[in-house]
C-alpha cells in the first residue's frame, strides 16, 4: 500500500524551490517540496510529520575514509577527555580488562598540549595499567602513539626507547595492529564507521584502500557488509591494487 509522509514546518534545501518548508515522502522517494499550505492540499491523506524548523538536506558523500582504521577508533577507548598521564591510565586499564584474549587494546585522541602537566606515561607504567595486553594509543593527530611492551615484542626492529612511537617506527607498530586485529573486531569496527557515518548524514562513503593501508582481507569484508539487507554504502578501490567484485546493489562500480 502506497504512503505518503508530509514533513512539514522546516526549512527544505532544495534549488528549485529555495523557499521550501515542506516535503512529501512517497514509498521512500521525494515526490514534492514546497510551502506548508500546498502540500497539505495537495497531499490531504499523508502523514504529517512537523520538523519545528530542521533543516533537510540531501545526504553526504565522504569520498575519502579509512572505515576499519576510524571505526577502531570510534569503538575503542576513548582517551580525548584525559587531562594528566594518571587518567590516561586509569583510562587504559578500565579498557584492557574488557579485551578479549588475542586482541589489541586500542585507544585514541590523547593530547599532552590539553593536559594540566604534559609528562607522558612511561613504557613501564603503560605495561603496569593494561597487564600485559598489547596496546596501542594513538595521539589525537595518529602520527604518534604510545605503546606497550607486548606490542612492540611483535616487532622485533621496532626502537625500544622509553616515549611515543613516531615517524618508521610508528608506521611498524601500526602494521602490526592491524595484523592482530581480529575478524570479530574488524566486523565491530566496521558497523560501528558505518553507523556514525549514517548519524552524521552520509549515505556513501568511498573506500580508499591499499595494501599498506588496511589490506584486502579487510576491503572485502567491508564489501561482504555492505551487501547485508539495509546497508547501503559503497566501497570501491583502484584495480592496481585489487581486484573485487562490485557489491550487487551497487549501479555502477568504477575501476
Amino acid at each position: 500500500m502506497t504512503e505518503t509522509t508530509l514533513l512539514t514546518g522546516g526549512r527544505i534545501h532544495s534549488p528549485s524551490s529555495p523557499d521550501a518548508t515542506a516535503m512529501a515522502v512517497t514509498d521512500g522517494t521525494v515526490v514534492w517540496v514546497g510551502q506548508d499550505g500546498p502540500g497539505r492540499a495537495l497531499h490531504p491523506d499523508a502523514v504529517e510529520v512537523p520538523l519545528d524548523g530542521a533543516f533537510v538536506a540531501p545526504a553526504f558523500v565522504d569520498a575519502h575514509v579509512h572505515a576499519t582504521a576510524t571505526g577502531l577508533h570510534l569503538a575503542g577507548a576513548d582517551l580525548t577527555q584525559v587531562r594528566d598521564a594518571a587518567g590516561l591510565l586509569a583510562a587504559v586499564a578500565d579498557a584492557a580488562r574488557q579485551v578479549a584474549p588475542g586482541e589489541v587494546l586500542i585507544a585514541h585522541g590523547w593530547d599532552e598540549t590539553t593536559w594540566t602537566s604534559p609528562r607522558l606515561p612511561s613504557r613501564a607504567e603503560i605495561d603496569a595499567a593494561v597487564g600485559g595486553v598489547p596496546a596501542y594509543l594513538s595521539r589525537v593527530d595518529v602520527h604518534s602513539a604510545l605503546v606497550s611492551t607486548a606490542l612492540t615484542d611483535l616487532v622485533p626492529d621496532v626502537v625500544r626507547d622509553d616515549g611515543p612511537v613516531t615517524a618508521e617506527a610508528h608506521h611498524q607498530v601500526r602494521g602490526a595492529v592491524r595484523r592482530r586485529i581480529t575478524a570479530e573486531q574488524r566486523a565491530t569496527a566496521q558497523r560501528a564507521f558505518l553507523g556514525a557515518a549514517a548519524a552524521n548524514g552520509v549515505a556513501t562513503v568511498h573506500e580508499c584502500a591499499g595494501p599498506d593501508i588496511s589490506g584486502e582481507a579487510d576491503l572485502t569484508a567491508l564489501l561482504d557488509l555492505a551487501e547485508r539487507p539495509g546497508m547501503k554504502q559503497v566501497a570501491t578501490l583502484n584495480r592496481r591494487h585489487f581486484a573485487v567484485v562490485r557489491p550487487a546493489h551497487a549501479e555502477a562500480f568504477t575501476l
